[in-house]
């Protein structure tokens, strides 16, 4: 057999250890959670969180590396090939029971791999420190699943976000004005996330350009309803949104997903126009929008929310721009 043939072999058996602990940890570290919080009366946090996208990734990759020492096997193993394998697996599972998406697995891909890699890396290390200095410290191994216990159980606020974005139209408020309540027909969009599922905007309609009136955001993936609550005419528009529609169509050839992170996990709570006139007759459009989302790492998760609200912002902002730039 080619050397080449045995790497493959060995990546894919320790890919196959790598997910076991996984399961193992998860089970544990869920069981315990569950009792805790029936014991302590807490609410538990969201699905899709710390526990999830770090400790688990990292403690999973610890105790991989660690169990890999011990056998004996401490070379080519804590490396990017493990983790990788380990990931494309997962996500070749859980796309045929249809729990995920391509387009959330892709997204994840960026903060998993790197942090399970680490943990592999930290398992083997640990494990020779374990071992060069007293095997009586293995028995503080049980220690490493403290944190994902507490990551599992500790409760979080959403993440509550600003986005601004900004065109300059060669047009006056004036003529911008009406373009804001009626935008009918869409163009299809060029960007790849819209094109592959992610909600994005296809009509505007209200019943009104007054305080009180009825909004309504046609998305792709659904109807975002919304009431217009305050207007400077000319100046400036306020809105609320009233419900928020799933924000993508899951991509996955294996069959429909309802995700968890569909519902309630991204919600958009208002959002405004202001219309600043400049010299020469142009004017700068601002959109701004005011969401909140339950993924953790907030940080890393926002970094994707953030691109696509200004995206969606862009899209709508650029149809207002050359509609009002016609003669």
């Amino acid at each position: 057999m080619k050397k080449s043939d045995n790497d493959f072999l060995e990546v894919l058996k320790w890919s196959g250890v790598n997910l076991l602990c996984g399961a193992a940890i998860a089970g544990i570290t869920l069981g315990l959670s569950y009792l805790l919080q029936l014991w302590m009366k807490f609410e538990a946090t969201t699905v899709y969180g710390i526990w999830l996208f770090v400790t688990l990734c990292l403690v999973t990759g610890i105790l991989c590396g660690m169990i890999a020492h011990r056998v004996g096997d401490r070379e080519g193993i804590f490396n990017f090939r493990v983790a990788l394998c380990s990931y494309l697996i997962f996500s070749f599972v859980v796309m045929i029971w249809a729990f995920e998406g391509a387009i959330c697995l892709a997204m994840a891909f960026f903060l998993v791999v790197p942090l399970n890699w680490l943990g592999l890396a930290l398992g083997g290390w640990l494990a020779s420190v374990l071992e060069s200095r007293n095997k009586m410290y293995a028995s503080a191994l049980p220690l490493i699943l403290l944190p994902a216990v507490d990551s599992a159980i500790q409760s979080r606020e959403p993440n509550r976000v600003v986005e601004v974005s900004s065109v300059v139209i060669n047009a006056t408020p004036e003529k911008i004005w009406p373009f804001l309540f009626h935008l009918e027909e869409i163009p299809p969009p060029t960007n790849v996330l819209f094109i592959l599922g992610v909600a994005h905007p296809v009509h505007i309609d209200s019943t009104g350009e007054t305080a009180g009136s009825t909004r309504n955001w046609g998305l792709s993936t659904g109807n975002m309803p919304g009431l217009i609550t305050k207007v400077e005419k000319n100046k400036r528009v306020v809105f609320r949104v009233d419900g928020t529609p799933k924000p993508m169509h899951e991509l996955n050839p294996f069959g429909e997903v309802n995700a968890i992170h569909d519902h309630h996990y991204y919600e958009v709570e208002s959002g405004e126009f202001v219309l600043e006139p400049l010299s020469g007759g142009r004017t700068r459009l601002t959109g701004v929008s005011t969401y909140r989302h339950r993924l953790y790492p907030g940080g890393y998760w926002t970094l994707w929310t953030d691109s696509v609200v200004e995206q969606v912002h862009l899209m709508e902002l650029n149809e207002i721009k050359r509609r009002a730039e016609l003669d």
